[in-house]
């Protein structure tokens, strides 16, 4: 599983290996979200932080990433991406179903509720602005607090809610996303 590379990739800010969202480098920043998206989709949405806080040159650099990853997949086997992107993409019921206990996301606990997969029909919509809207204040708030790690966690809570699939191991942001509160916890308490 990718999850765990994807989310060190994606905050990444050591020496060692100076890329991740946070970075200062927008050419990094930008890299380390499109290759991680190339690889696994669901970071694609981490590009919702660089236009919260205007990083635009990261914003372009992660499409553009992105957009290689898509096309060197292309050149090195058509077939497959013509498969996966045009007939496999949305069909979740191939990974597992979707309705399934270990599917921490939106749709899945939507479609547990209600007694079938709700697919990406009215219920699911309407929840997903729910979420969009929650997204839209969280990340304010991170962002007028300054607060980097509020942000990231925000965005990637809401990528993992918005995916079809978001499996129980896909969850790593919960260990930042407790710090987060932890700390802002501390805080409040003194």
């Amino acid at each position: 599983q990718t999850g765990s590379l994807a989310a060190f990739c994606t905050v990444s800010r050591k020496s060692s290996v100076p890329a991740g969202m946070v970075s200062a480098r927008p050419v990094l920043s930008g890299l380390s979200v499109g290759l991680t998206a190339g690889i696994k989709l669901t970071p694609a949405l981490s590009g919702i932080y660089f236009l919260a806080t205007r990083r635009w040159a990261a914003a372009f650099w992660s499409a553009a990433a992105f957009a290689l990853t898509v096309a060197v997949a292309w050149v090195v086997s058509p077939n497959q991406s013509s498969l996966y992107w045009f007939h496999l993409l949305g069909q979740t019921d191939r990974i597992g179903p979707v309705g399934s206990a270990i599917n921490q996301s939106l749709r899945a606990a939507l479609s547990r509720t209600v007694g079938y997969d709700v697919g990406s029909g009215p219920i699911w919509l309407v929840s997903a602005a729910v979420a969009a809207v929650l997204l839209f204040f969280a990340l304010r708030a991170a962002i007028r607090a300054k607060d980097t790690l509020a942000g990231v966690v925000a965005v990637q809570f809401f990528t993992l809610l918005v995916s079809p699939i978001s499996w129980s191991h896909h969850w790593v942001w919960v260990v930042p996303g407790m710090m987060v509160a932890v700390h802002y916890a501390v805080r409040a308490w003194q």
